[in-house]
């Protein structure tokens, strides 16, 4: 399908050429190609990280975190391995906190229905000293990760979407629950980060793997996603902290169920 940008609140439609131009792109960028469902944020040191996830060739669940730089990925376009999550979690969130530090939750066993789905909440924060791990003689990074557990969240969500406000406090919202129970309920993480708590402002649907951004004026962006496991949405919801409810916006051209997306330089939304 043709990829899809948000100006003035309405999408339009790019050439379906662009999506398969980048799909080239992040395939000679990565060498994690057996791997789906994880979570993905940025460091405080320039790189991409990337959580957890599900082995699509042995069909496992991983606590692997990878890592790469993205001001060097042209010249070497390399993912490298590093210490993992303290228990292994597909299908997580993670938001990057004013600081630097990553903030991961949630994810599940599996990524498909009938999975058991966590509450769990960690913090994964880093140094720039070099570090030898005698357990993972391979890693070669000069960065040392730690992970900080969290409180965990209200409600355990798998598939869900996370962003960091611009008072430092975190919003979590839909995804997963179990069962044959997908979510449109939010929770916000204080920025001491010392508890979760339900916010009354639902969205208007139901979404797992939905994207979620900043947009302007610090409101929250959200497309996509699927209510049931398999559908798509085409609509778009826009929340503001400031006002406390979502408000519904242009939809999509075509339902998109489980996507990615970000908010570009120019404010326009890329899905």
């Amino acid at each position: 399908d043709p990829v899809s940008f948000i100006v003035d609140e309405k999408f339009q439609a790019l050439d379906s050429d662009t999506a398969i131009i980048t799909g080239q792109k992040l395939e000679q960028a990565t060498s994690m190609a057996r791997l789906s469902s994880m979570a993905a944020s940025f460091d405080r040191f320039g790189n991409a990280v990337a959580i957890g996830g599900w082995d699509e060739v042995d069909e496992q669940i991983q606590s692997s975190v990878w890592k790469l730089n993205i001001y060097n990925a042209r010249h070497n376009p390399e993912w490298r391995i590093q210490e993992p999550l303290l228990q292994p979690s597909c299908f997580g969130a993670a938001t990057t906190g004013l600081n630097g530090d990553i903030v991961f939750t949630g994810g599940g066993n599996t990524p498909f229905r009938e999975s058991r789905v966590f509450t769990d909440s960690v913090l994964l924060t880093q140094s720039d000293v070099h570090h030898t791990n005698e357990s993972f003689p391979h890693i070669t990074s000069t960065y040392t990760n730690t992970f900080l557990p969290l409180p965990p969240l209200n409600t355990a969500r798998s598939g869900h979407s996370a962003v960091t406000l611009f008072n430092g406090s975190v919003v979590v919202m839909g995804g997963y629950s179990g069962g044959v129970s997908y979510l449109n309920s939010m929770e916000i993480l204080d920025p001491e980060y010392s508890r979760w708590l339900p916010l009354q402002a639902h969205m208007a649907v139901s979404r797992s793997g939905m994207v979620a951004a900043i947009g302007p004026g610090g409101a929250i962006y959200v497309t996509g996603g699927s209510p049931d496991g398999s559908t798509g949405h085409k609509s778009l919801e826009r929340y503001d902290s400031r006002e406390g409810r979502w408000v519904s916006l242009s939809e999509m051209h075509c339902g998109r169920g489980y996507t990615a997306g970000c908010v570009g330089s120019s404010n326009n939304l890329f899905v």
